[in-house]
């Protein structure tokens, strides 16, 4: 008769790295300690930074400092304030490392129109009413209001006069940037 059985096997092997790696783990502090100064000996690339003296001492002085308060309330501003904070050597190689510069912010799709806009060489009235045309599209791109109520406006708050065929003009220029089918006029203001 047979039978179907399903058995599951984990195994997992170590690199040679990853064995090198767990070595100094399974030292004691006297080995490791021993095993730290004959390091830099074998590889001249190797410098010993701190002495065990200095560490040592780091680790006295935390220990004085272990005292704490467990109905203290403790605010941002108590870490903002804490000088010995910031005058700590780690805490300044810490922050000039970190700094990245500030990738520049996008552009919004009406700067994008305006830069495309100034680049033309048109009068400056036609500069304005382009403004204004790409001030009154839509989140979708749409002029939404009417060509005459634009002029209109130009000329009411701006004191600027374009003549009907020079603003089609503008409007046809302004509807070949980028993207395409910008400045598209809805249904309603046809």
């Amino acid at each position: 008769m047979l039978s179907i059985q399903q058995k599951t096997y984990t195994n997992s092997k170590l690199t040679p790295q990853q064995i090198q790696y767990q070595k100094p783990l399974q030292l004691n502090n006297l080995a490791l300690e021993q095993r730290i100064k004959e390091e830099p000996e074998l590889n001249p690339l190797l410098e010993e930074e701190m002495d065990l003296k200095t560490a040592e001492d780091d680790d006295d002085r935390y220990e004085e400092d272990d005292s704490f308060d467990e109905d203290a309330e403790f605010t941002v501003e108590d870490y903002m304030n804490d000088e010995e904070y910031f005058d700590d050597p780690s805490y300044k190689d810490h922050r000039e490392d970190s700094y990245r510069p500030i990738a520049k912010a996008r552009e919004s799709f009406s700067e994008h129109l305006l830069q495309q806009l100034y680049l033309l060489e048109i009068p400056q009235e036609h500069i304005m009413l382009g403004e204004e045309i790409i001030g009154n599209l839509d989140t979708d791109g749409y002029l939404g209001r009417n060509l005459d109520e634009i002029l209109n406006d130009l000329e009411t708050f701006q004191h600027v006069k374009v003549s009907p065929a020079d603003a089609e003009t503008v409007l046809k220029t302004i509807q070949t940037f980028d993207p395409a089918g910008i400045a598209s006029e809805t249904s309603g203001n046809v």
